[in-house]
């Protein structure tokens, strides 16, 4: 791999950053082979970095707002055409899911746009599909942060974009009921990884752990999940890795029955009340990276104040050391004082 430092100001989207990025605390703010577009441009900027390296081996894609934003609408729209196929007895349309896995792992959708971009989209009526879309990024995100190959990385982009497609079997007004589902609904609900696994087995192309990555991302480690209540031993990698982002996306995503929850509380609870659930080396290296994607973040406290994160304590990843007007404030040592909400350009996440 070819490097050459340039200057911020010559930077364009695109570029691949060649060496990680640290703030004056040490902590990696954007970290190796990074796609720069410009949101993470003006970041390393507003951090006071003149000069940053690049790969020059290669061309990289272009990776703009706006393409970026086009694509990942066209890529909703195609999976809410599939679960409408679907509902109406049609065949899964996998020419159109192996085109959505490829833009994904093609690398549009950079690291940077795992919080950001992809964050913003949270209107509730489309949560299935901007959720499967969101689920597919994470899971190939935290496969790589996991050394898996290339084939497992795959299979983790394609799970993520079909977890849910079980839904299609379940009645619209159950699926998009704007209070809580009484017992009978709920029971229906845990039918869906079941009724994925029945849609997909038949199909071609589909890889076996894909398969049972679908069915078991309900399950926990310890028997608690649904629908078959199997432990640890009998979840594969891909089921495991999908029951922490599934979790993660939901709870940071608008739904009909509540509001979205800040990222950094959602930390804490997937660490504090998932003990013996989900499995912990995999969640560990999930909170850990994710978390430090909010690094140079503006967040709203609960306070009304803002302030950019500028380290975060892997011991008490919830509770990052925030600049409030050049005065920084160690939530964890601010009882009561915490993350309300992640503002990036004005824009609530």
């Amino acid at each position: 791999m070819n490097r050459e430092r340039i200057s911020i100001y010559d930077s364009r989207p695109g570029m691949a950053i060649a060496e990680s990025i640290y703030n004056e605390f040490g902590a990696v703010v954007i970290i190796e082979g990074t796609i720069l577009d410009r949101q993470t441009i003006d970041r390393i900027e507003g951090m006071g970095v003149l000069e940053i390296e690049v790969v020059t081996e290669k061309e990289t894609k272009s990776n703009d707002s706006e393409d970026l934003d086009s694509r990942y609408r066209q890529n909703v729209k195609d999976i809410s055409d599939i679960m409408n196929d679907l509902r109406e007895g049609l065949a899964l349309d996998m020419q159109k899911i192996n085109k959505i896995a490829d833009t994904i792992s093609s690398g549009l959708y950079s690291h940077d746009d795992i919080v950001g971009k992809l964050s913003r989209h949270v209107d509730p009526d489309e949560y299935i599909n901007t959720h499967s879309i969101n689920v597919s990024v994470l899971a190939m995100t935290l496969g790589k942060w996991m050394g898996c190959s290339e084939d497992t990385v795959r299979n983790l982009i394609l799970a993520g974009l079909l977890h849910d497609i079980g839904k299609s079997k379940i009645p619209l007004e159950v699926i998009n009921k704007p209070e809580g589902l009484d017992p009978k609904e709920f029971v229906l609900i845990e039918q869906h990884p079941k009724y994925a696994f029945e849609i997909l087995e038949d199909v071609d192309g589909i890889d076996n752990e894909v398969l049972l990555g679908i069915l078991t991302h309900h399950e926990r480690e310890d028997g608690s999940g649904y629908p078959l209540g199997i432990t640890s031993e009998k979840i594969n990698l891909i089921g495991k890795i999908l029951a922490i982002v599934d979790i993660f996306d939901a709870m940071t995503s608008e739904r009909h029955y509540r509001k979205k929850q800040s990222p950094f509380e959602v930390f804490k609870q997937m660490q504090n009340d998932s003990f013996g659930r989900l499995h912990p080396v995999i969640l560990n290296k999930f909170v850990k990276n994710m978390a430090q994607s909010y690094m140079g973040a503006v967040a709203s406290l609960t306070n009304g104040q803002r302030g950019q994160i500028v380290f975060i304590n892997n011991n008490k990843i919830s509770k990052p050391i925030i600049n409030i007007n050049g005065e920084l404030v160690d939530l964890s040592l601010e009882s009561g004082l915490k993350i309300e909400s992640i503002v990036i350009k004005n824009k609530i996440l």
